[in-house]
């Protein structure tokens, strides 16, 4: 299936999710019961099956998730772990946001 504006809104919404392929390699979209539309990248990191969440339909533009897609297929290409870089971006903003809370705070408080 193609992702545009009305293949996505022409999915329907059913009793338990269910995942459907869509044109571009890897590429899926996860229908929840509630209506929500989440754009997955599913790919292989050695011998585990990975599936990292690109977006949610309509709150992203499909260009722009179509080109958070390249972006990932392209780091795999390259053979880097897409979930896995996620993964580190997130531990080191925690890591900063705890380093500037130990650093900073006790200068500013009263």
């Amino acid at each position: 299936m193609k992702m545009t504006v009305a293949a996505l809104k022409g999915l329907e919404v059913r009793q338990k999710r269910y995942d459907v392929g869509l044109e571009e390699r890897g590429l899926w979209a996860r229908v929840y019961p509630s209506g929500r539309i989440a754009i997955q990248y599913l790919y292989l990191s050695g011998a585990v099956r990975r599936r990292i969440t690109l977006g949610h339909y309509p709150d992203m533009a499909i260009e722009a998730l179509r080109r958070a897609y390249l972006r990932e297929a392209a780091a795999k290409s390259e053979g880097r772990d897409p979930q896995g870089m996620q993964r580190a971006l997130c531990s080191l903003s925690a890591l900063l946001t705890r380093r500037t809370e130990q650093l900073a705070l006790p200068r500013w408080a009263i």
